[in-house]
């Protein structure tokens, strides 16, 4: 809409508007919105990257050059374009301003104009407010970098015997129903994981980026219908492809990149009434970038550190999951457990994928309903009355339960000869 409104008020100046993609499926929507907003068609050229490179004759002087997914414009074929219309204004979107690789966007970009974060839109209601779920360890030691993200070869030896966590299993404990995305590493990994749901009933298909186009349209379009619940792909839905109806997104593949990652994540936040997105993440991405409606601190310059990133922590006794920055006193914020350097988060215990590992839901703001919880897990296997305890740790416990002082426990347990 933002697009089309400045594109409205260029064209009616008269002046050329270039529009520039890297995939077919962006055009045709960009073209209905323009054509809603009443743009003056006659002076907008719609055009795929890879082809305005190599035939530069063939585009319009344009006055204003628009770029979609604008975290792509430091590749070379950008950059031959841009060069080209050197007295052009252009003006690059993006929800993702993140490199993988070195450097930043200053070379092309003049100011960085930050939106809204995405925590406002879910407020207000614009997106769709979500549960997250991941697994409570996960240790990727066997993972290699390559070209600024997890290698392929490298994933698959992490993932060479099982997957961390049954995908098809989980889905049905905590998305029923809804229409899922699945995001893996590989073109191979996405037809098994399809023929896995398919096996148990459930309607899946995967598509590549070789799929034909006709069949890759007749796909998405049952999709869109109903007639599928599950869409299986390596990387191909993550930017600008329309499809209102994902209600789950499954994240199977593990990555470096946070624009991939809230990608993948923000995939199922178009906004119903009474939506509550899921997100099932078995490859712990939460673990290096936090949630996806975390604010972040955008610039030009690439420079990201761990620091703006602030990397999640995992409470192994409550499974709240907070950012390392907030820990106090080595407590975990939730429940206040004492965190050691083996439990405290990401414990680097083998990175194998087990079809019985657990998922915890992460939840931004549900410290009492710990609490609870905790208090009610400590209660079923504590005495009723303190003198019935076995134990110091029972009696720690009870304590607990009853808001006790430090130090009640021990000196009970001394007078009982438990020590």
């Amino acid at each position: 809409m933002i697009m089309a409104d400045i594109a409205k008020r260029t064209t009616d100046k008269n002046n050329r508007v270039l529009f520039l993609v890297h995939r077919k499926e962006l055009i045709e929507q960009a073209e209905k919105t323009f054509k809603e907003q009443r743009v003056d068609m006659r002076l907008v050229q719609f055009s795929m990257i890879q082809s305005a490179a190599k035939h530069l004759k063939n585009l319009y002087p344009a006055k204003l050059i628009f770029v979609d997914e604008g975290h792509h414009s430091m590749a070379k074929s950008y950059l031959k374009v841009l060069d080209h219309f050197n007295e052009s204004f252009k003006l690059l979107f993006t929800a993702t301003p993140w490199r993988s690789g070195k450097g930043g966007f200053t070379e092309i970009a003049d100011d960085l104009i930050v939106g809204r974060p995405v925590s406002w839109f879910i407020k207000k209601g614009y997106m769709a407010d979500f549960d997250y779920y991941a697994p409570n360890e996960i240790d990727t030691e066997k993972l290699k970098v390559s070209q600024g993200d997890f290698s392929n070869k490298s994933i698959n030896e992490a993932l060479k015997h099982t997957i961390y966590g049954d995908a098809v299993k989980y889905y049905k404990q905590l998305a029923a129903g809804k229409q899922a995305i699945v995001y893996t590493h590989s073109v191979e990994s996405a037809y098994k994981v399809a023929e896995e749901f398919n096996k148990s009933g459930i309607k899946a298909k995967a598509l590549d980026g070789s799929t034909e186009s006709n069949n890759r349209e007749r796909v998405i379009n049952d999709y869109r219908n109903g007639k599928l619940t599950i869409l299986v792909n390596r990387d191909l839905f993550t930017e600008g492809l329309d499809l209102p109806n994902v209600d789950c997104v499954i994240q199977l593949r593990p990555t470096k990149s946070l624009a991939l990652f809230l990608q993948f994540s923000m995939r199922c936040l178009n906004p119903r009434e009474n939506k509550k997105a899921i997100i099932i993440d078995h490859v712990n991405n939460v673990g290096r970038f936090g949630l996806p409606d975390e604010e972040r601190e955008w610039n030009l310059s690439g420079k990201h550190s761990s620091e703006l990133l602030n990397p999640i922590k995992t409470c192994p006794m409550c499974f709240g999951t907070f950012y390392k920055k907030d820990v106090k006193k080595n407590l975990c914020p939730y429940c206040g457990s004492e965190l050691t350097s083996e439990n405290a988060g990401n414990s680097g215990k083998a990175y194998e994928i087990k079809k019985d590992a657990k998922l915890a839901k992460v939840n931004r703001n549900r410290l009492a309903d710990i609490k609870k919880e905790i208090k009610a897990e400590i209660a079923s296997h504590v005495p009723s009355d303190w003198h019935d305890a076995k134990s110091q740790a029972q009696l720690e416990e009870y304590a607990k339960i009853h808001g006790y002082k430090h130090g009640w426990a021990y000196f009970k347990a001394r007078s009982m000869h438990l020590l």
